[in-house]
């Protein structure tokens, strides 16, 4: 797609070649001049590189420094994206939470290379669900380089959203699709129920078992 396509589209002035600020307009940017996030940041880089720790710890500090209602985004990409990750999953109304949050710019971004990551908790969920995505402009992630995020966002593909509403939203209900996938793919795996052992009870000749069935077998 053309620049200038891109620009118009998503608001995007020259990106520069690490590909940032074609992030930050469909995502947002977390707010890392605060000094509280500056604080929490030094607590973070206290674990060690990537342990969970470290990265738990960057999780909870990116949720704090949101730049707009993680569950009601003004961003129009990340509204329709929940909308259809919702419709995708089969979420009935307030059956499950889900939020949106932008890594762009935060330890997050430069240390596991996510831009953005969605959570998903609820009635009956133990644990919250985390689906993570890299948004970019750059071929070479496109075809299949260089990106850890469960879902790539390729903003060269996705129409703009006034001038092909129904593309737009094609590619959208896409990207829904895909994160509902993954969502499933972590749910915790039920493991079949162990049929119960007929317990035996011997009364003299032939051998019943406890649900009343005859076993002429010794």
């Amino acid at each position: 797609m053309e620049r200038m396509n891109l620009e118009n589209k998503w608001g995007m002035h020259h990106p520069e070649a690490s590909g940032k600020i074609s992030e930050v307009f469909p995502f947002g940017q977390v707010d890392i001049k605060n000094l509280e996030y500056v604080k929490g940041l030094k607590t973070c880089t206290a674990f060690t590189e990537g342990s969970e720790e470290r990265k738990r710890c960057s999780i909870d500090l990116i949720k704090k420094h949101q730049p707009f209602d993680s569950e009601n985004p003004k961003k129009k990409f990340l509204s329709d994206l929940l909308k259809y990750v919702k419709e995708e999953a089969g979420f009935k109304e307030k059956d499950k939470k889900v939020s949106a949050f932008t890594t762009v710019g935060s330890i997050a971004d430069v240390e596991q290379g996510i831009d953005l990551f969605i959570e998903i908790s609820g009635e009956g969920m133990q644990h919250p669900v985390y689906i993570t995505y890299d948004g970019t402009i750059e071929r070479g992630k496109v075809n299949g380089e260089r990106t850890k995020a469960d879902v790539l966002v390729d903003f060269n593909e996705i129409p703009d959203p006034n001038e092909e509403p129904e593309e737009y939203a094609e590619k959208m209900r896409y990207l829904g699709r895909m994160s509902a996938m993954v969502y499933r793919s972590r749910l915790p795996k039920e493991s079949p129920a162990s049929p119960t052992k007929p317990r035996i009870i011997r009364r003299g000749g032939p051998i019943i078992d406890s649900r009343g069935r005859i076993n002429l077998t010794p």
